[in-house]
């Protein structure tokens, strides 16, 4: 892939034009800039760095970067070593992590709370065989972080969320995309009024 054969390089290329389905054209403008091939090879050689992550510079270009960004316009690829003060070479580049950072990574961090873990671990086959009091525990931090993230979230949009109390979400009253009560829910809610 690209003017640059080291093997090292190759496996990064593959993985981040595989992840932003990109052409091999991106990665050889990348490496073009000898300062970007610079800091790619001092990332393989350099044990203390352990980061490297491909985003668009403010050129639009993409380049790598030691450290993660503070907002993003476009979807990056991350790279880590598995171990602390490890060097990068042909034969271990395979144990390589590598991910993707999505374009607002608390909106996909607070979508895998939800669809997953919380489901996951608030699922009473899944704690059958725990002790009452840790599958509680469990339940009850799944659903305090996703409390937590859904706070965030609506934070870092600019409005004021408030968590959903446990209760009412499991018993249906209201619906946890919106916010806004389904049919039982405004009815209990208008004779709450009304009395």
């Amino acid at each position: 892939m690209g003017d640059w054969d080291d093997p090292r390089a190759v496996f990064i290329s593959e993985r981040l034009l595989g992840s932003l389905k990109q052409k091999s054209e991106k990665w050889k403008k990348c490496i073009s800039v000898e300062e970007n091939k610079i800091a790619i090879q001092e990332w393989f050689d350099k044990k203390e760095l352990d980061l490297l992550v491909f985003y668009n510079d403010v050129k639009g270009q993409m380049a790598p970067f030691y450290e993660f960004p503070t907002a993003l316009k476009q979807k990056a690829v991350y790279f880590m070593k598995p171990d602390a003060d490890m060097s990068i070479t042909a034969e271990n580049v395979n144990r390589l992590k590598w991910g993707d950072i999505a374009q607002a990574p608390v909106d996909q961090v607070t979508a895998l709370v939800d669809g997953l873990y919380v489901p996951m671990l608030s699922n009473k086959n899944n704690s059958s065989l725990w002790p009452t009091v840790v599958a509680e525990d469990v339940t009850q931090t799944a659903q305090s972080v996703k409390s937590a993230g859904f706070v965030l979230s609506g934070q870092l949009k600019g409005r004021t969320l408030l968590p959903l109390p446990v209760k009412a979400e499991a018993d249906g009253v209201f619906d946890s995309g919106t916010g806004d009560e389904d049919e039982e829910g405004a009815a209990a809610t208008a004779a709450a009024a009304a009395a």
